[in-house]
């Protein structure tokens, strides 16, 4: 089982240096890491390729795998340029950390904004950009994944015609899975994941406390249905992370698990025990 250090490990890396993150995601008992990267152009992950080479020797030297490189801006919007330049340049960096994925946005915001332009619009502003992103990723062996977020590509509806675009303009595409995002648009993860598994090749793990009315004792987002979802560690939430692994058992996922939580070690041992319990139960291993 493939279990990557993700929220934690870019927090251990911008605070504590590559060392650190590496030592302590290997004494947690992870075995890959993935990178999380600033907005394209405005907070870069590496100041320069040589920086990004001495990262993945660091790596290298303890055994860590790179599952994904990820990064979350809009494309949609005023630094449109920018932005795709950005992701180009990450997918570059990708592939010198080793990793066979780019997980990139498309329009970012969580919650609609004001005189929200409609789906139609954001979609054919992105969809071009999107594709020239994956045209320069396969130049260096890179796959881009396309992940349910935000208010607009999210839950079924929401990627789904742009991962069917994509896959008729690219081949070198598919899924980050998220057993959480879907949530901000009231979408059931397990319908999610049946829906996209057979082109899942990352998977996103994280869990939420799911209430429809905000307590005191805990900080919430709101879901477009006026929902409220306060992240927290795996199996305290609501999220059935059983039902959504039993859909990538269907087709025989065996790839990474990237835990997308940040807490102390306490915390961390306690959701990575509890990934492991429930693959074993699905998987029967």
């Amino acid at each position: 089982m493939i279990i990557a250090n993700y929220v934690l490990f870019q927090h251990d890396l911008a605070t504590r240096g590559i060392e650190y993150a590496a030592e302590h995601t290997l004494a947690l008992g992870m075995n890959a890491v993935e990178f999380l990267a600033g907005v394209p152009g405005n907070i870069p992950t590496f100041k320069d390729i040589k920086e990004t080479e001495k990262t993945a020797e660091v790596l290298k030297r303890y055994g860590l795998k790179t599952s994904c490189f990820s990064s979350g801006a809009s494309i949609y919007g005023p630094n449109k340029e920018k932005t795709e330049e950005g992701f180009k340049r990450y997918s570059e960096m990708a592939a010198i950390l080793g990793s066979p994925y780019l997980h990139h946005t498309m329009f970012f915001p969580l919650t609609m904004p004001e005189n929200p332009p409609s789906y139609e619009i954001v979609f054919n502003a992105v969809i071009d950009s999107v594709e020239r992103i994956a045209a320069h990723a396969k130049q260096f062996g890179v796959t881009c994944l396309y992940e349910p977020q935000g208010m607009y590509f999210n839950g079924v509806e929401g990627l789904s015609p742009l991962l069917n675009e994509m896959k008729k303009r690219a081949t070198n595409v598919g899924v980050c899975g998220d057993v959480g995002n879907c949530l901000y648009v009231d979408d059931d993860p397990v319908r999610v994941f049946e829906a996209f598994a057979p082109d899942v090749l990352h998977v996103h793990m994280k869990d939420y406390i799911v209430r429809d009315q905000k307590t005191e004792e805990l900080s919430y987002d709101p879901s477009r249905g006026g929902r409220w979802l306060s992240l927290c560690e795996l199996g305290v939430g609501d999220i059935d992370l059983v039902g959504a692994m039993r859909a990538l058992k269907s087709v025989d996922y065996d790839a990474a698990f990237a835990l997308e939580i940040k807490g102390d070690d306490d915390f961390m041992r306690r959701s990575i025990e509890y990934l492991k319990a429930v693959y074993r139960q699905v998987y029967s291993v």
